[in-house]
């Protein structure tokens, strides 16, 4: 589980980290020209990092639900060889949700399908730890959802949902799950006859269906419109809080990453690489609409465009 912001001692910290927006690790490719940008600044984040772990009563020795070292990758082709991903050193905690964010074609998507163990056009140099030991391919600790809509379109909606449980050889309570994301009256429509929103609701409740212990999810929301996305946003942040897997979300929103994550990274341009990692310590339950107007919302926007703007 992920330290809880809201006791005393991580709600106090908290506040003092908001006078220290900087709080988050900076790497070398940032120049450091502010002063909450200081050795300092890490210090207090070692610190507080402690206490919260010891407050919640979590283990310090829990290994990481997935933990990225030094991956890199390469593609050779005719014309020369180009770089995708760049000694990407990062990590998850079980429970914990994490946005990647950086811009289009840098390689956040390819970060995903290697942790997946998925296919990738190169070798993969580095090393992808699951829970501790190492990944391997096609694990069903790990559930994926991406960009397209995969609903198989001569199932219906519940039928699509039903499928997890023929493949693992496990009974799901589909019509539950349908219910959970508010679909509980179209388990008999075929996904044509669904909304592109009531569609990324069954995604949604096919994954959720795994019981993933990290869950992967490639702009699951980003075809959908503002109103429809902060409306799944919703439904989706409920069911996490129920299941409390690991999360792994890339996105083009800095608005969606502020109000999903526990914690934020930047990639720069590729090959893929970290430039930056913020922690998001605004309270939750978060929504949308309520939190566009808070000033911690605006000073973590700015900070992330910043972070990007640098590194375009």
């Amino acid at each position: 589980m992920i330290p809880k912001l809201t006791t005393p001692v991580s709600r106090a910290a908290s506040q003092s980290r908001w006078l220290y927006r900087a709080r988050a690790r900076s790497y070398s490719s940032i120049s450091c020209n502010t002063k909450r940008e200081s050795a300092t600044v890490s210090n207090l984040n070692t610190v507080q990092n402690t206490v919260d772990r010891v407050t919640d009563g979590s283990p310090t020795s829990t290994p990481p639900i997935v933990e990225c070292r030094a991956v890199s990758l390469a593609v050779h082709g005719a014309t020369g060889t180009i770089p995708i991903l760049r000694e990407v050193t990062m990590s998850v905690q079980p429970g914990e949700l994490v946005c990647v964010v950086g811009p289009s074609g840098c390689g956040k998507s390819t970060i995903l399908n290697a942790i997946a163990g998925l296919r990738l056009p190169g070798p993969l140099e580095g090393e992808v730890r699951l829970g501790g030991e190492d990944r391997t391919p096609y694990d069903r600790r790990i559930a994926y959802m991406v960009q397209q809509d995969t609903l198989l379109p001569w199932r219906t909606t519940l039928r699509n949902v039903e499928l997890v449980g023929k493949f693992r050889n496990k009974p799901v309570d589909a019509q539950s799950l349908l219910e959970q994301v508010g679909l509980g009256q179209f388990g008999h429509f075929y996904p044509q006859q669904l909304s592109g929103g009531m569609r990324k609701r069954a995604q949604l409740a096919r994954v959720l269906a795994q019981s993933p212990e990290l869950l992967l999810m490639d702009e699951p929301f980003g075809a959908l419109d503002f109103q429809t996305r902060a409306e799944i946003h919703t439904v989706f942040l409920d069911r996490w809080a129920e299941l409390r897997c690991g999360v792994v979300f890339v996105t083009h929103d800095l608005a969606e990453a502020i109000t999903l994550a526990d914690r934020i990274v930047v990639m720069g341009p590729r090959p893929a690489h970290i430039v930056a990692e913020f922690d998001n310590d605004i309270p939750r339950p978060r929504r949308t609409r309520e939190l566009v107007d808070s000033p911690e919302y605006r000073t973590l926007y700015h900070e992330l465009w910043a972070a990007l703007s640098m590194e375009g």
